[in-house]
């Protein structure tokens, strides 16, 4: 997984599919993948956005449209950048910045499904 440009010259991250060796382009511009599951769920980030792509079911892995992070969270003043990890338990950890005072720099921030 990784982010690269497509035919269009677009940034995007990517996934490397095992079973047909073809590399899979996420939805989504200026996006870059940076965690798997063993699910396949993919996070990353879309624009300055953490986001997650869930894998669809089937044969083949394929995804949808990316899901923004931050409808995720309840805290309305944090702002979520990106998303480096997924476990099996659905656990994403992100990292991002204070609204009110962006200058303090990033923290990391772990979200644990419901």
């Amino acid at each position: 997984m990784g982010e690269g440009r497509d035919t269009n010259g677009v940034l995007r991250g990517w996934v490397w599919r095992p079973g047909d060796g073809a590399f899979v382009f996420l939805s989504g511009a200026d996006a870059g993948a940076y965690g798997i599951s063993a699910a396949g769920a993919v996070v990353g980030r879309c624009g300055a956005r953490a986001c997650l792509w869930p894998a669809s079911a089937g044969t083949a892995l394929s995804y949808g449209e990316p899901i923004d992070l931050n409808g995720s969270i309840d805290r309305t003043d944090i702002q979520l950048g990106q998303a480096l990890q997924i476990n099996t338990s659905g656990q994403i950890v992100t990292t991002g910045s204070v609204r009110s005072n962006p200058l303090e720099g990033s923290h990391i921030y772990l979200l644990t499904p419901k």
